[in-house]
């Protein structure tokens, strides 16, 4: 709708600039006026988008650090949500596009390998599964086994012979 209307207004212009007809120049500074704000109109509607979605990232991003400095702690989507002002729709599709991967995932990934890491150092299953932020050992063991493909146990054994 919006390109035909252009389309007429080039038209009246190149109409306007070739006859005689008085107040042809007025004619064609209007047009010119109102195709002139089109244009505006639909840079600045890019330009808000553009700004939204950037200042949506950014929010999914400061997510995405309080993940990684809060792993150990209980984190819930519904917290992201809040924490982000987004839909749980939006919010989760953003912070898949960014991080590759789904909330649940990413912080399950954070978790695994700090458990990994404390069991590196020498601690004890029981201490990295807390240590971790998980509650609960099955869950734990579960998770662990999905993401390193082994025991927390034999991740341990096998880290303790390296040494």
């Amino acid at each position: 709708e919006d390109s035909v209307f252009l389309e007429v207004l080039l038209r009246r212009i190149s109409e306007e600039f070739s006859g005689k007809k008085t107040g042809k120049n007025e004619i064609i500074r209007e047009s010119v006026s109102v195709i002139l704000s089109m244009f505006a109109r639909v840079y600045f509607e890019e330009t808000a988008q553009l700004l939204k979605v950037e200042e949506t990232r950014e929010l999914v991003m400061h997510c995405i650090g309080y993940i990684q400095n809060h792993f150990d702690e209980e984190i819930t989507l519904g917290e992201m949500v809040r924490l982000s002002a987004m839909s749980k729709t939006c919010f989760c599709s953003v912070f898949t596009d960014i991080t590759g991967t789904s909330f649940k995932d990413y912080l399950n990934r954070c978790r695994i390998e700090k458990a990994a890491q404390l069991l590196v150092e020498g601690e004890k299953v029981s201490t990295a599964c807390i240590g971790s932020g998980y509650n609960d050992l099955s869950t734990f063991y579960r998770n662990f086994k999905k993401y390193k493909g082994v025991s927390p146990y034999a991740y341990a054994i096998e880290h303790k012979n390296r040494q």
